[in-house]
């Protein structure tokens, strides 16, 4: 069963390839929409069997290379926690291709194929990725993940801001991609072994500093690619893709695999403190500095993008406290709220065809399908209780305050205070509370993957549920005065913002600019590549040329040169010849002579 799963995820792909060529060259009539028909159809049939099957899968591995008596293996694991995340992405994934299929419509054949391979390609890397039970196959699909990414991210190339974002997005991952492979490395030296198991009962046994450096290593390369702090330029400008990459990067996906891979080394984690503090004060900056600009931004698609990241680095803070299972629950239910809002924000845009939150002012009714599923998104972004968003978050806070100082603890209630802003912020300026009639284009293949992933955003019970059969993680309870607490806080926040919108406005400057040294970094990035990467690239290639090339090049220099002399010699002229001769006859005289005397 694991083989045909396998052979499935890479089915899927190809179908599209098979569909396209089929479309373009024989069958000239069959609907271009058969290219997310069958991926769609066989990423279904791969949540059924991961779920028909929960307790019958075990681990499959592939051999790939011998490295000094080291079998390094490719290696994917059907266990319970593997399987929860596999499941979250299919059904993501399922919703955002339904969408995309009316969302690219007006395309070409040629544009709807491209956009359809590579989404397939991102699905089925992801679903490896959760699978996966090894540092190498992890890093191998995460890049499958990023280059993907790359191609739909700059899907609208005619648009230079495009194709600028793509390239930030790839090279900054890039960066990140070194220390990860110089952590691969060094975890490979030491344990022998890429498998999670073997790295983590390792590192849990033995302490050293060349240990501590690979963990950091590696995390290094996740804050890159979860866009973490110092990090966070290029995942809200990757906004210029469509937005149902857009839902799927940041939901699922990419941006939050590295939590995913954290969580499976967080024993390992555990037992160095240095690791723990710079993930935590990674997470925590992250966190702060991204709510308060998310309320700063005007851009729905930005607001989005940078609560993101705010609540990534949320999942990044209880790894650093030594309780990943809370950053997995918070993952878990972040993906659901968080796909259906980007979904729903390009359905709004694309029929107001504006992504400026005051230009789509009390464009959403509040007794509309999309008015209650926005009104669940928000809430769910807040931590409403008892949405699927609320859980997850509450079991966080309280741990954080029993275990932080005060500093710590006054940041995270600044972040919290900025995530119901900007939450309030979309709730109140694009729904409309009163009974007006909108001409709304009741486009029913964009409304049903909102309405399933809100359906499941508004589950909170349920989904707990779901999460504590798969993983049976160990909570600790809260209080119903906890409880009560951290919802006055949500209300009275929202309330704020209601009453007092202006004048929240006014008293946040001074956070806005705070958040701007943190955040809006890029003319950092730009000084740093123009003035020494450029230069030390021109320095290089001046050396190379001449300095290496003349040293390799000066002995065929030489000997070209000689050669040329002695060329000279034969010109082809007969009386030069007699001459060289003539000469030659007299010089063998002479020395004859000379030798004959001596």
């Amino acid at each position: 069963m694991e083989k045909n799963i396998i052979l499935i995820l890479l089915l899927a792909p190809l179908s599209v390839i098979i569909c396209f060529y089929l479309k373009k060259y024989i069958f000239h009539k069959l609907k271009k929409s058969y290219l997310f028909v069958l991926p769609t159809i066989f990423y279904f049939l791969i949540f059924l069997l991961l779920l028909i099957n929960q307790n019958d899968l075990n681990e499959l591995s592939f051999k790939y290379i011998k490295v000094h008596d080291i079998n390094i293996s490719l290696s994917f694991s059907f266990n319970h926690i593997n399987k929860l995340m596999s499941l979250v992405v299919l059904i993501v994934s399922i919703c955002v291709l339904i969408y995309s299929s009316s969302f690219i419509k007006s395309e070409n054949i040629d544009r709807y194929f491209r956009y359809s391979f590579f989404i397939s390609i991102f699905i089925s890397a992801m679903i490896f990725f959760s699978l996966s039970n090894d540092l190498l196959s992890s890093f191998i699909f995460w890049e499958f993940l990023g280059l993907c990414s790359f191609f739909l991210i700059a899907y609208y190339n005619k648009d230079k801001k495009a194709i600028f974002s793509s390239l930030m997005a790839f090279w900054i991952t890039r960066f990140g991609d070194l220390f990860f492979l110089m952590g691969i490395i060094i975890v490979l030296l030491n344990a022998e072994s890429l498998m999670f198991s073997q790295i983590n009962n390792l590192y849990t046994k033995e302490y050293s500093n060349i240990q501590n450096i690979s963990l950091l290593f590696i995390c290094i390369g996740v804050l890159t690619k979860c866009a973490q702090f110092p990090f966070t330029i290029w995942l809200p400008r990757a906004m210029k893709g469509p937005t149902p990459v857009s839902a799927l990067i940041h939901s699922a996906t990419m941006v939050v695999a590295g939590v995913l891979l954290l969580f499976k080394l967080a024993p390992a984690i555990a037992n160095y403190q240095l690791t723990q503090n710079f993930i935590f004060y990674a997470g925590l900056i992250t966190s702060l500095t991204c709510s308060i600009h998310a309320f700063k931004e005007d851009d729905f698609k930005k607001i989005l993008a940078y609560s993101t990241l705010s609540h990534i680095g949320f999942m990044l803070i209880p790894i650093g406290q030594n309780l990943s299972d809370l950053s997995y629950f918070h993952l878990y239910s972040h993906s659901f709220f968080k796909s259906m809002l980007f979904l729903m924000a390009g359905y709004i845009i694309l029929t107001y065809n504006s992504t400026s939150i005051k230009d789509l002012k009390n464009k959403v009714k509040i007794n509309s399908v999309m008015g209650f599923s926005l009104l669940i998104g928000c809430l769910s972004l807040a931590g409403g209780f008892p949405l699927t968003g609320s859980f997850s978050k509450e079991y966080i806070i309280i741990n954080f305050i029993s275990d932080r100082n005060v500093v710590d603890i006054g940041l995270l209630f600044i972040s919290l205070f900025f995530t119901c802003m900007y939450s309030s912020k979309i709730l109140f300026t694009v729904i409309s509370f009163e009974n007006i009639k909108f001409n709304v284009d009741k486009n029913i293949i964009l409304l049903i993957p909102i309405v399933i992933l809100g359906i499941f955003s508004l589950l909170g019970f349920q989904t707990k549920d779901v999460f504590d059969n798969f993983i049976n993680p160990n909570f600790p309870k809260i209080t119903f005065y906890e409880l009560v607490l951290i919802q006055i806080f949500i209300v009275s926040t929202f309330g704020i913002f209601y009453f007092k919108e202006s004048r929240v406005f006014d008293l946040s400057k001074n956070f806005f600019n705070f958040s701007s040294y943190f955040v809006e970094i890029e003319k950092i990035y730009i000084t740093i590549y123009k003035h020494v990467f450029i230069e030390l690239a021109n320095f290089i290639a001046w050396f190379d040329r001449n300095i290496i090339d003349g040293i390799i090049n000066f002995i065929p220099y030489q000997v070209s040169s000689l050669s040329l002399k002695i060329q000279s010699v034969q010109n082809g002229f007969i009386r030069n010849y007699a001459a060289i001769l003539l000469i030659f006859i007299i010089l063998l005289i002479i020395l004859l002579g000379v030798g004959l005397s001596i």
